[in-house]
């Protein structure tokens, strides 16, 4: 039993020396003195960070509206190529079989247009005749209404065969269209930057037409659609300054504009984005489509205001003594409502100044207003002891 005393004194002593190690050691560290750094006066630069990809301004996807086997191809990529150029070619041998097949129906179309023609011609003349019989009472009224149908008869398959001889008309003009899309056709000037199809390739035009190449219309401007969270997208506007730089060209600097905000939101794992999209002169075609950027978007900037660090405004006195009273006054006071920096008194302690935050970039922000000027020092944190 006294040997279990012993042992909880001396147990309870290690716990009573390591407090007063530790009270030491703050005491210490904050007897050391104050890290304190100076107001000065400069430029403040706010921005919104994210991530892009670099994209043609106009881009198009080929393909084609007819089926059948690739014969040819005419451009690789990279190729430069005109409006209405011939980049490849389809098999043309079932196209021209219907083409072929549409004008002989066509011509019989027309065969039978002309033998209604000859037909009504007949039943006109024998209409005519049997009127003039009638009129001289030589045949009975019968025979003449026996005419007079024949005639109505003969004028209509007339307008059957000409409606024949149209439609026959119509499928080959869409036969001589289809024929046609066996040539796949540049719809704009650009560069290709991407070939889907080999020569001997069978390609099936269904619902959803294939894409057999991309083309780009003008690689010297380009734009980066930019991922912008839902926290930041509040602060872009169009017409808004953007750095961003790629992989590629580690130190060099990008510039573009924002030219667009869009309202359609992305959600990615429940992470909401916005699109943003941004203009970029590119004409040393040093950037690629398809590179990624790291986008700053420079959303406010302010030219020689006041400013103090951000660690300025972290900064909270250790709640010991003299400092701790100071603290559970300004926070049972209105003060706990502004933005607060601590300046070093005569003693060299922290004593706390309230002043007005205005813009604020990653490292400082502007003192709108307060008790404090250009040279001040202003608290940041406690000197260590060596």
């Amino acid at each position: 039993m006294t040997q279990k005393r012993h042992s909880a004194r001396r147990a309870t002593s290690v716990v009573l020396l390591t407090l007063v190690q530790a009270t030491l050691i703050g005491c210490g560290q904050e007897e050391a003195g104050l890290l304190t750094v100076l107001i000065e006066r400069g430029g403040i630069e706010a921005t919104v960070n994210a991530t892009g990809t670099l994209n043609p301004v106009h881009m198009v996807e080929v393909g084609t509206r007819t089926s059948g086997q690739i014969e040819s191809i005419d451009v690789d990529y990279n190729s430069l190529v005109r409006k209405g150029q011939r980049v490849a070619k389809i098999d043309p041998s079932n196209s021209l079989i219907r083409v072929q097949k549409s004008r002989a129906g066509v011509l019989s179309a027309l065969a039978g247009v002309e033998r209604a023609e000859a037909e009504l011609g007949l039943k006109r003349d024998q209409l005519q005749r049997q009127n003039s019989l009638h009129d001289k009472t030589l045949i009975t009224r019968d025979r003449l209404d026996l005419a007079q149908t024949a005639h109505a008869q003969s004028l209509a398959e007339l307008s059957i065969q000409e409606a024949s001889l149209a439609q026959a008309r119509a499928e080959l003009e869409d036969a001589e269209i289809n024929l046609g899309y066996t040539d796949i056709i540049s719809p704009i000037d650009g560069i290709v930057l991407s070939r889907n199809v080999n020569v001997g390739q069978t390609v099936t035009a269904t619902f959803q037409t294939p894409t057999l190449f991309v083309i780009a219309q003008d690689l010297t401007k380009m734009q980066v659609n930019a991922d912008v969270s839902e926290s930041d997208i509040g602060q872009v506007r169009e017409e808004q300054i953007v750095r961003f730089y790629v992989d590629a060209y580690p130190n060099r600097v990008f510039k573009g504009r924002v030219r667009q905000v869009r309202n359609s939101p992305m959600s990615v794992q429940n992470v909401v984005t916005y699109d943003v999209v941004v203009d970029v002169d590119n004409g040393d075609l040093a950037l690629r489509p398809g590179m990624t950027a790291t986008v700053t978007v420079i959303t406010d900037t302010k030219a020689n205001v006041l400013k103090v660090p951000l660690r300025a405004l972290r900064f909270r006195p250790k709640r010991t003594g003299r400092s701790e009273k100071v603290v559970k006054r300004l926070d049972d006071s209105s003060l706990e409502h502004k933005s607060r920096l601590w300046t070093p008194d005569g003693k060299g302690l922290p004593s706390p100044v309230s002043i007005e935050a205005g813009l604020r970039d990653d490292e400082h922000v502007e003192v709108v207003s307060g008790e404090v000027s250009e040279g001040d020092e202003v608290v940041i944190g406690y000197r260590r002891s060596s």
